[in-house]
């Protein structure tokens, strides 16, 4: 499965809830690396729900991030989602993930 293309066809859904069913599946079974956590960020930008974009970024942060490429695109993202507490939700869970 070409991922860039599912998580083009996935970001074209209009129901925030399929749309993280469908990806949240795939980051289930493969290792997101540089260029996948980018895919899946762009897959998400267009989300209008809190909830769903908090919870999948935490699958990212669960994921193992590798490097600060990934850190600052995690922390870049997570200044986008609109509810203060879901956004206080993934720094918090960036915070105890460095250290």
């Amino acid at each position: 499965m070409q991922f860039e293309q599912f998580m083009n066809v996935v970001s074209q859904m209009e129901s925030d809830y399929y749309q993280s069913e469908m990806i949240l599946a795939v980051l289930k079974k493969s290792t997101p690396n540089e260029k996948r956590y980018s895919q899946t960020l762009v897959a998400i930008q267009n989300m209008k729900s809190s909830y769903y974009q908090a919870e999948i970024l935490g699958k990212l942060i669960d994921k193992g991030v590798k490097d600060e490429a990934e850190w600052n695109q995690l922390i870049q993202y997570a200044n986008k989602i609109e509810s203060s507490y879901y956004r206080a939700e993934i720094l918090s869970k960036i915070i105890s993930a460095r250290q």
